[in-house]
Protein backbone atom coordinates (compact mmCIF):
# COMPACT_ATOMS: atom_id res chain seq x y z
CA UNK A 1 0.00 0.00 0.00
CA UNK A 2 1.15 3.36 -0.70
CA UNK A 3 1.50 5.86 2.11
CA UNK A 4 0.31 9.43 1.78
CA UNK A 5 2.81 11.96 0.60
CA UNK A 6 2.25 14.61 3.28
CA UNK A 7 4.76 16.98 1.76
CA UNK A 8 2.25 16.98 -1.18
CA UNK A 9 -0.83 17.54 1.07
CA UNK A 10 0.97 20.52 3.01
CA UNK A 11 1.82 21.86 -0.44
CA UNK A 12 -1.95 21.64 -1.79
CA UNK A 13 -4.23 20.57 0.46
CA UNK A 14 -7.06 17.91 0.02
CA UNK A 15 -9.74 19.84 -1.81
CA UNK A 16 -12.79 18.84 0.37
CA UNK A 17 -10.43 19.82 3.40
CA UNK A 18 -11.40 23.38 4.05
CA UNK A 19 -15.19 22.34 3.27
CA UNK A 20 -15.14 19.57 6.87
CA UNK A 21 -12.41 21.81 8.71
CA UNK A 22 -15.28 24.28 10.08
CA UNK A 23 -17.54 21.38 10.78
CA UNK A 24 -14.80 19.25 13.10
CA UNK A 25 -13.41 22.27 14.07
CA UNK A 26 -16.44 23.30 15.69
CA UNK A 27 -17.30 19.92 17.14
CA UNK A 28 -13.64 20.27 18.57
CA UNK A 29 -14.07 23.33 20.44
CA UNK A 30 -17.46 21.82 22.16
CA UNK A 31 -15.61 18.81 23.49
CA UNK A 32 -13.00 21.39 24.76
CA UNK A 33 -15.36 23.46 26.02
CA UNK A 34 -17.42 20.62 27.63
CA UNK A 35 -13.99 19.82 29.20
CA UNK A 36 -13.25 22.88 30.45
CA UNK A 37 -16.47 23.38 32.26
CA UNK A 38 -15.80 20.83 34.77
CA UNK A 39 -12.37 22.11 35.46
CA UNK A 40 -10.76 25.42 37.20
CA UNK A 41 -8.50 26.02 34.15
CA UNK A 42 -9.13 29.33 32.65
CA UNK A 43 -6.02 29.47 30.57
CA UNK A 44 -5.41 25.75 29.13
CA UNK A 45 -2.05 24.06 27.96
CA UNK A 46 -2.53 22.01 24.51
CA UNK A 47 -1.28 20.21 22.38
CA UNK A 48 -2.23 19.18 18.98
CA UNK A 49 -0.62 15.85 17.61
CA UNK A 50 0.00 15.54 13.51
CA UNK A 51 -1.02 18.78 12.86
CA UNK A 52 1.89 20.51 11.73
CA UNK A 53 0.34 23.26 9.48
CA UNK A 54 -3.05 23.07 11.84
CA UNK A 55 -6.21 24.64 10.29
CA UNK A 56 -7.46 24.32 13.90
CA UNK A 57 -5.05 26.37 15.51
CA UNK A 58 -6.83 30.26 14.70
CA UNK A 59 -10.35 28.63 15.79
CA UNK A 60 -8.88 27.32 19.26
CA UNK A 61 -6.90 29.94 20.31
CA UNK A 62 -8.99 32.36 19.34
CA UNK A 63 -11.51 30.73 21.71
CA UNK A 64 -10.02 29.28 24.44
CA UNK A 65 -6.42 31.75 24.74
CA UNK A 66 -4.30 29.09 26.02
CA UNK A 67 -1.24 29.76 27.90
CA UNK A 68 0.35 27.27 25.42
CA UNK A 69 -0.23 26.02 22.27
CA UNK A 70 2.02 22.78 21.51
CA UNK A 71 2.18 21.30 17.91
CA UNK A 72 4.19 17.65 17.24
CA UNK A 73 4.54 16.47 14.19
CA UNK A 74 7.64 15.10 11.82
CA UNK A 75 6.54 16.71 8.96
CA UNK A 76 9.16 19.89 8.48
CA UNK A 77 7.57 21.01 5.77
CA UNK A 78 4.06 21.49 7.27
CA UNK A 79 5.92 22.98 10.35
CA UNK A 80 7.83 25.64 8.66
CA UNK A 81 4.26 26.15 6.82
CA UNK A 82 2.47 27.02 10.31
CA UNK A 83 5.75 29.24 11.12
CA UNK A 84 5.26 31.12 8.17
CA UNK A 85 1.85 31.88 8.63
CA UNK A 86 1.33 32.75 12.04
CA UNK A 87 1.89 36.16 13.66
CA UNK A 88 4.83 36.43 15.93
CA UNK A 89 2.72 37.28 18.87
CA UNK A 90 0.61 34.04 18.79
CA UNK A 91 4.03 32.00 17.74
CA UNK A 92 5.47 33.23 20.92
CA UNK A 93 2.56 31.27 22.63
CA UNK A 94 3.11 28.03 20.43
CA UNK A 95 5.78 25.20 20.28
CA UNK A 96 6.27 23.13 17.41
CA UNK A 97 8.27 19.57 17.78
CA UNK A 98 9.24 17.26 15.01
CA UNK A 99 8.37 14.32 16.78
CA UNK A 100 7.04 10.68 15.42
CA UNK A 101 3.52 10.13 17.59
CA UNK A 102 4.68 6.59 17.56
CA UNK A 103 7.71 7.53 19.64
CA UNK A 104 6.72 10.24 21.79
CA UNK A 105 6.90 8.69 24.93
CA UNK A 106 10.36 7.59 24.67
CA UNK A 107 11.84 10.76 23.21
CA UNK A 108 10.54 13.31 26.07
CA UNK A 109 10.99 13.14 29.67
CA UNK A 110 7.24 13.46 30.16
CA UNK A 111 5.93 15.66 32.91
CA UNK A 112 9.55 15.98 34.69
CA UNK A 113 11.35 19.43 35.75
CA UNK A 114 13.76 18.93 32.92
CA UNK A 115 10.96 17.54 30.52
CA UNK A 116 7.98 17.88 28.16
CA UNK A 117 4.95 19.79 30.52
CA UNK A 118 2.10 17.73 30.16
CA UNK A 119 -1.38 19.54 28.69
CA UNK A 120 -4.58 20.15 29.73
CA UNK A 121 -5.89 19.23 26.47
CA UNK A 122 -4.14 16.71 23.83
CA UNK A 123 -6.11 16.25 20.93
CA UNK A 124 -5.95 14.79 17.02
CA UNK A 125 -7.99 14.81 13.84
CA UNK A 126 -7.13 12.43 11.06
CA UNK A 127 -3.70 11.23 12.46
CA UNK A 128 -4.09 7.37 14.00
CA UNK A 129 -5.89 6.07 11.00
CA UNK A 130 -2.79 5.97 9.54
CA UNK A 131 -1.22 2.81 11.06
CA UNK A 132 -1.66 -0.64 11.78
CA UNK A 133 -3.82 -1.92 14.38
CA UNK A 134 -1.36 -2.27 16.80
CA UNK A 135 0.71 1.65 15.83
CA UNK A 136 -2.79 3.04 16.09
CA UNK A 137 -3.17 1.79 19.96
CA UNK A 138 0.43 2.92 20.33
CA UNK A 139 -0.76 5.94 18.81
CA UNK A 140 -3.53 6.67 21.00
CA UNK A 141 -1.57 5.98 23.92
CA UNK A 142 0.74 8.40 23.27
CA UNK A 143 -2.19 11.02 23.55
CA UNK A 144 -2.46 10.28 27.50
CA UNK A 145 1.47 10.18 28.06
CA UNK A 146 1.05 14.11 26.75
CA UNK A 147 -1.92 14.40 29.20
CA UNK A 148 -1.84 15.73 32.62
CA UNK A 149 -3.94 13.17 34.98
CA UNK A 150 -7.37 14.50 34.71
CA UNK A 151 -6.50 16.05 31.13
CA UNK A 152 -8.87 15.97 28.22
CA UNK A 153 -8.07 13.86 25.87
CA UNK A 154 -9.89 14.20 22.27
CA UNK A 155 -9.09 11.82 18.95
CA UNK A 156 -11.08 12.04 15.90
CA UNK A 157 -10.65 9.78 12.92
CA UNK A 158 -13.01 8.66 10.11
CA UNK A 159 -15.24 5.73 10.66
CA UNK A 160 -16.03 3.20 8.17
CA UNK A 161 -20.16 4.17 7.60
CA UNK A 162 -21.42 3.59 4.72
CA UNK A 163 -21.64 7.43 3.45
CA UNK A 164 -17.94 7.00 4.11
CA UNK A 165 -17.01 4.06 1.74
CA UNK A 166 -19.10 5.73 -1.40
CA UNK A 167 -17.16 8.48 -1.15
CA UNK A 168 -14.12 7.74 -1.14
CA UNK A 169 -14.49 5.10 -4.07
CA UNK A 170 -16.24 8.03 -6.12
CA UNK A 171 -12.60 9.98 -4.88
CA UNK A 172 -10.40 7.17 -5.70
CA UNK A 173 -12.72 6.24 -9.11
CA UNK A 174 -11.95 9.86 -9.45
CA UNK A 175 -8.40 9.73 -8.95
CA UNK A 176 -7.82 12.56 -6.22
CA UNK A 177 -7.96 10.66 -3.02
CA UNK A 178 -4.58 11.19 -1.92
CA UNK A 179 -4.70 9.32 1.93
CA UNK A 180 -3.55 5.90 0.46
CA UNK A 181 -2.86 4.34 3.57
CA UNK A 182 -5.95 6.00 5.70
CA UNK A 183 -7.59 2.72 7.69
CA UNK A 184 -11.10 4.00 8.92
CA UNK A 185 -11.57 3.19 12.60
CA UNK A 186 -14.56 1.37 13.26
CA UNK A 187 -15.41 3.08 16.96
CA UNK A 188 -15.19 -0.09 19.10
CA UNK A 189 -11.91 -0.31 17.68
CA UNK A 190 -11.30 3.70 18.97
CA UNK A 191 -13.06 3.08 22.72
CA UNK A 192 -11.09 0.18 23.59
CA UNK A 193 -7.92 2.44 22.89
CA UNK A 194 -9.13 5.25 24.81
CA UNK A 195 -10.43 3.17 27.27
CA UNK A 196 -7.15 1.74 28.03
CA UNK A 197 -5.98 4.67 29.88
CA UNK A 198 -8.63 7.31 30.23
CA UNK A 199 -12.62 7.46 31.26
CA UNK A 200 -14.95 7.99 28.06
CA UNK A 201 -16.89 11.14 28.68
CA UNK A 202 -18.40 11.02 25.03
CA UNK A 203 -18.62 10.74 21.58
CA UNK A 204 -19.97 10.94 18.20
CA UNK A 205 -19.96 10.29 14.79
CA UNK A 206 -20.05 13.65 12.78
CA UNK A 207 -21.99 13.37 9.43
CA UNK A 208 -21.81 16.03 8.03
CA UNK A 209 -18.19 16.20 6.27
CA UNK A 210 -19.39 13.15 3.89
CA UNK A 211 -16.09 10.86 5.05
CA UNK A 212 -18.04 10.87 8.47
CA UNK A 213 -15.37 10.77 11.29
CA UNK A 214 -15.78 9.45 14.75
CA UNK A 215 -14.50 11.70 17.54
CA UNK A 216 -13.79 10.58 20.91
CA UNK A 217 -13.54 12.31 24.24
CA UNK A 218 -11.84 11.24 27.71
CA UNK A 219 -10.20 11.91 30.84
CA UNK A 220 -7.19 10.28 31.69
CA UNK A 221 -7.32 8.27 35.14
CA UNK A 222 -5.02 10.07 37.82
CA UNK A 223 -3.33 6.58 38.15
Amino acid sequence: MNKTNWDQYYQKPYQAAQFTRSITSRNLLEYMQNGLRRSTVKFPTITEIGGANSCFFEDIYDSLAPELYRIIDNNESGLDRFRQRISADRLSKTTLINCDVLKIRDAFNLGGKDGLQLSDIVFSVGLVEHFSPEETLLAIQSHFHLAKPGGLVIVSAPTPTFLYKVARYLAEKAGVWIFHDERPLEIPELLSGMKELGEVAEYKTIWPIVFTQAMIAARKRSQ
